[in-house]
């Protein structure tokens, strides 16, 4: 699995312009739903719509130098729509280590855990999803 350090995204075409990040072969661990999933925002923009989120999700025990799936609902999310997640602080060694549309109306991100001997039991966390829905055709 690739893991994304930094994306560059055209907007209005969706192209990936540069990204930056390395294969991931580590141990993870099973997919967590987050729940109450809130649209705060919706704007428009040529070629897409952005949308905010906010969310709270509770995630299980990660073991160390490991990672963990999360996924969410979200109406109208389709395979290439820019994401980007964020979480109201996580914690020393907790990180969002990427995000992306998984399914139709599915968007998951990885947490990745960066101790390197101790896996980490977070308490719940409230993070922010941001989705911009590019125009079919586009």
């Amino acid at each position: 699995m690739r893991i994304n350090t930094k994306v560059v995204i055209d907007i209005e075409s969706g192209d990936v312009l540069h990204s930056e990040g390395f294969e991931y072969e580590g141990p993870m661990a099973l997919a967590v739903t987050a729940t109450s999933v809130t649209k705060l925002v919706e704007a428009h923009h040529p070629g897409a719509k952005m949308e905010l989120y906010s969310f709270s999700i509770d995630p299980g025990s990660i073991a160390a130098f490991a990672q963990e799936i999360e996924t969410m609902a979200v109406t109208g999310a389709r395979s290439g729509d820019p994401v980007i997640v964020s979480i109201e602080a996580p914690g020393s060694s907790i990180a969002v280590q990427g995000a992306k549309v998984t399914a139709t109306d599915v968007v998951s991100f990885y947490l990745a855990n960066h101790q390197a001997t101790t896996a980490v039991d977070s308490a719940a966390l409230v993070g922010y999803l941001q989705i911009f829905k590019r125009a079919v055709g586009s």
